[in-house]
């Protein structure tokens, strides 16, 4: 599918993963085959694909995401609960590259939804900041399925799993996109200048405080 700025591979609608930028080992591609069967058996048909990209071109990291999500059809088109991982190998606002976690419409208001910007946080970050793209993807896919898991009130096992079949029926028109809120690359210079700023701001606050007259004969 053509865009501005950037064109996406092949999505084909068997596979849950298209590592495009071969950031991936195969083992990782074959171990998130085998955890989407099990999704897409015990969690009417929910998926977490991943794809990984060498750059988007003049397009956000966001806007690709969400035209893959879409392209791509990924999850149940009924339940609108799948979840697409993008990585990027570099763009031109993180030269270390960059990620976006997105998710279908069906997954609006639970915990993965809550969650995704924690999650992104705490297992993926500092892996890909590392270029340990396999323990990075690993960490974060994993905790994702457990939170659909429990969306769905099942326990996952993986032991009897088949592989996953399809990352959706089809593509239609009628497929719930994916959100465009979701999770980006976590900035923490930006962090950092957002902490000054509010404390700043709180200080200015207390030292109006401290000057403005008070009491009832004021005036």
């Amino acid at each position: 599918a053509a865009a501005v700025g950037y064109t996406l591979p092949s999505l084909p609608a068997s596979e849950c993963v298209v590592d495009d930028a071969d950031m991936l080992s195969s083992d990782t591609e074959s171990w998130l085959d085998t955890l989407n069967g099990t999704l897409q058996d015990q969690c009417s048909g929910a998926t977490i694909a991943v794809l990984t990209l060498n750059d988007v071109g003049d397009s956000t990291t966001e806007n690709v995401a969400l035209d893959a999500f879409n392209t791509w059809g990924v999850g149940s088109s009924s339940e609108n609960n799948g979840v697409l991982l993008l990585l990027v190998r570099q763009t031109a606002e993180y030269s270390d590259g960059d990620y976006y976690l997105t998710y279908g419409k069906g997954l609006n208001n639970t915990d993965l939804a809550k969650q995704a910007s924690t999650l992104l946080q705490t297992y993926m970050e500092d892996k890909f900041a590392a270029g340990d793209y396999d323990a990075a993807v690993k960490q974060t896919v994993t905790a994702a399925a457990q939170l659909l898991a429990d969306q769905y009130g099942v326990t996952l096992d993986t032991s009897s799993a088949g592989t996953a079949g399809t990352t959706a029926g089809t593509a239609n028109n009628s497929y719930d996109s994916g959100n465009s809120d979701g999770y980006a690359h976590y900035n923490p210079v930006a962090q950092v200048i957002m902490d000054l700023l509010v404390t700043v701001l709180v200080i200015v606050l207390i030292l109006a405080l401290l000057v403005l007259p008070v009491g009832r004969g004021f005036g």
